[in-house]
């Protein structure tokens, strides 16, 4: 298993978010607008990549390397 497999509770993902509230993270699944999550009997856990996926696909503004013009 590799890091990015390693599966997180919501506390957890909680603190990788910066401190997101858990219920936050609850609403999220209902709405299915936060990141993708296992589901396992009532534990839900999360894989960190698909947390860190989640993440980069939030990222707003400019790109940190200016695109050349063609």
């Amino acid at each position: 298993m590799t890091t990015d497999d390693i599966l997180h509770t919501a506390e957890e993902v909680s603190e990788i978010l910066g401190g997101v509230p858990v219920k936050t993270l609850a609403r999220w699944r209902w709405t299915e607008e936060g990141p993708r999550y296992v589901r396992m009997g009532k534990h839900v856990r999360y894989r960190r990549s698909d947390v860190l996926i989640w993440i980069n696909s939030r990222v707003h503004g400019n790109d940190p390397e200016p695109r050349q013009s063609a």
